[in-house]
C-alpha cells in the first residue's frame, strides 16, 4: 500500500486484520501433536504463571503463507505507528529507528522476515551469555546510539522483554517501542510504560476472544474463560479489570 495511512485506514486494516489472525490462531496446528497455535488445557507460561489457554507462534512457521500475512501486517503496523512513512520512503541515515530486535526463540524467524521487508538490520540478545563483556551478548551488530524497535510474537508480564531491553540499552542502544503479535494484557503494557516504553499489538487477548466467539470459532464458556484469565491475572499485579480499563 503506497503512502502513508491515514488513522481511519490503519484502524480499518487491523480491524480487518484482527479477523484474519483469529483464523490463523484457531486452525493451523502441529501435526505431531494436533496442538492448534491457539489451545486450551493447562499451560505453564515464561515467567511461571500457569493459563488455561496458549497460543503459540512457532505452529505457524509451519505455514509459510500465514507466516507471509502476519509479517505483512506486522511491517505495516511498524510503518504507522513507529516510522510514520511508507517503507519505499524510508532512509535509515534519517529513521526515527535504526535496527530491530527480535526475542528468541519464537520471533526470531518474523523479525528476520520483517527486516527485509524493511530493509533494516536486524538482531538479537544472548539473554544468558557466558561472555565476560556484555557486548557479545549482542548476536548481530548495534552500535551506540542506535534506537532499537524490539518484536515479539506475544506479550504476557514482559519478563522476557526487559530482559532483552536492559542489554539493549548496557550496550548503548535505546528501545522506546515493542511489537507484538498477541497482547495478553496480563500487565506487559504497564510494565513497559513504568520505563517509559509503548507497547503496540496487533491484536489483544480479549478481542481474540470476542471475535473467535463471534465468528464461531470458540464457545461462549471458552471465551469467559479468556477474558476471566486475564482479570484474575491483572488482580494479582494490581490492576483493573479490562471491563473497566
Amino acid at each position: 500500500m503506497p503512502g502513508k495511512l491515514d488513522v481511519s485506514e490503519w484502524w480499518s486494516l487491523r480491524t480487518t486484520f484482527a479477523s484474519r489472525l483469529c483464523h490463523i490462531y484457531c486452525t493451523v496446528e502441529n501435526k505431531a501433536t494436533g496442538r492448534k497455535a491457539f489451545d486450551f488445557g493447562n499451560f505453564q507460561l515464561a515467567d511461571g504463571s500457569l493459563s488455561p489457554y496458549y497460543f503459540d507462534f512457532r505452529t505457524v512457521y509451519a505455514y509459510p503463507k500465514h507466516l507471509e500475512e502476519i509479517a505483512e501486517m506486522l511491517t505495516k503496523c511498524i510503518e504507522y505507528n513507529v516510522l510514520g512513512i511508507s517503507r519505499d520512503k524510508l532512509k535509515l541515515d534519517s529513521a526515527p529507528i535504526q535496527r530491530i530486535a527480535g526475542i528468541p526463540n519464537a520471533s526470531l524467524g518474523l523479525t528476520a522476515l520483517i527486516s527485509v521487508k524493511l530493509g533494516m538490520p536486524s538482531f538479537y540478545c544472548h539473554v544468558k551469555p557466558f561472555f565476560k563483556e556484555l557486548k557479545y551478548a549482542i548476536q548481530g551488530s548495534l552500535e551506540s546510539g542506535d534506537h532499537v524497535l524490539v518484536i515479539d510474537d506475544l506479550a504476557t508480564g514482559a519478563l522476557r522483554k526487559t530482559e532483552n531491553i536492559d542489554i539493549i540499552t548496557t550496550n548503548g542502544g535505546h528501545v522506546s517501542q515493542v511489537v507484538v503479535v498477541i497482547d495478553r494484557q496480563e500487565g506487559a503494557e504497564e510494565k513497559l510504560k513504568e520505563r517509559g516504553i509503548a507497547l503496540l499489538s496487533l491484536l489483544r487477548a480479549s478481542e481474540f476472544a470476542e471475535i473467535a466467539l463471534k465468528e464461531g470459532l470458540i464457545e461462549e464458556e471458552q471465551k469467559n474463560k479468556v477474558i476471566g484469565h486475564i482479570d484474575q491475572a491483572r488482580a494479582k499485579k494490581g490492576l483493573p479489570a479490562i471491563s473497566s480499563g
